[in-house]
């Protein structure tokens, strides 16, 4: 090999090594943290992780969990790696994608706002079980790794879940003068009007009181949580709210008796503030008065 050749080879191979050294943890220790509550919380989680590779000499992904961190300390959104990311063994393949699709779905589906510090530990949890699995030599820190996703991750689906109406405890009743008011609740999913089969069930007992009472009425009112425009959201309330109505009508319901409106994110069951995800308020409320 020519001698000219010869120093750059040499000269590039001191550079990458030098690009994996670990020597990006130290630039990721040294920032003041910014964004959302969840980024933060990614930030230090990753922070650790960083560490805890660097401790065992494996500074590449030391280096890569640091990067990670310094975008989640600028206020980046920083998501959860992809399986293919990663050379995982074939037969791990399948609980991995599951695994991340759930957890992609927890963090869209309010996770970050709701729980960001369980939500911060799911994801890198998760990519730590996804690094262990690439190694696929330490049985022991696999499962760790795993086992702590899964811990973390059904306290973030736990807190975001929305409440069955059987659960929810009714705030108490508007005063109606010389009324009697009977409330039930449906909830929705993000950013949805579907009507599942358990809001089913809990419309037809609705419908089944309005007509056990002569001359009953019923208001059913539509709201949203804070995510996304008021605008957008006002439309999303009414389209909820003309769900109900209209499977209360199909089930025998005369829709003059009935009284729709739509609040979008102006009366949050659970006050959150703006741009926050929330399963409580995502909801139509069915309000039936006794004449």
């Amino acid at each position: 090999m020519a001698p000219t050749a010869k120093m750059i080879l040499i000269v590039g191979l001191a550079f990458g090594l030098a690009a994996c050294d670990g020597r990006v943890l130290e630039t990721a220790t040294d920032r003041e943290a910014q964004g959302s509550e969840f980024d933060k919380e990614l930030y230090v989680a990753y922070v650790e992780l960083s560490e805890r590779e660097y401790a065992e000499a494996d500074y590449v992904d030391s280096d890569r969990f640091a990067n990670r961190a310094i975008t989640a300390s600028g206020g980046e959104l920083v998501r959860p790696e992809l399986v293919s990311a990663r050379a995982i063994p074939e037969d791990r393949k399948p609980i991995l994608a599951a695994s991340r699709e759930r957890l992609a779905k927890a963090l869209d589906d309010g996770g970050r706002d709701q729980a960001p510090r369980e939500a911060a530990r799911a994801q890198t949890n998760f990519d730590c079980w996804m690094q262990e699995q690439e190694e696929n030599r330490q049985p022991d820190d696999i499962a760790f790794c795993q086992e702590n996703f899964t811990t973390f991750i059904e306290v973030v689906e736990k807190t975001i879940a929305p409440p069955r109406a059987i659960d929810r405890v009714p705030p108490a009743a508007a005063v109606m003068s010389k009324a009697e008011a009977r409330r039930f609740t449906v909830f929705f999913d993000f950013d949805s009007a579907a009507l599942d089969d358990r809001a089913t069930a809990s419309l037809m007992s609705a419908a089944a009181t309005i007509k056990g009472i002569a001359g009953a009425r019923a208001s059913v009112g539509g709201h949203t949580d804070t995510s996304g425009p008021a605008a957008y959201n006002a439309q999303l309330a009414r389209i909820r709210a003309d769900a109900v109505a209209k499977l209360l009508m199909d089930d025998g319901i005369d829709g003059a008796m009935l009284r729709v409106a739509a609040f979008g994110q102006t009366r949050p069951a659970v006050h959150t503030g703006d741009g926050v995800r929330n399963g409580w308020n995502r909801r139509v409320e069915i309000v039936v008065i006794e004449p």
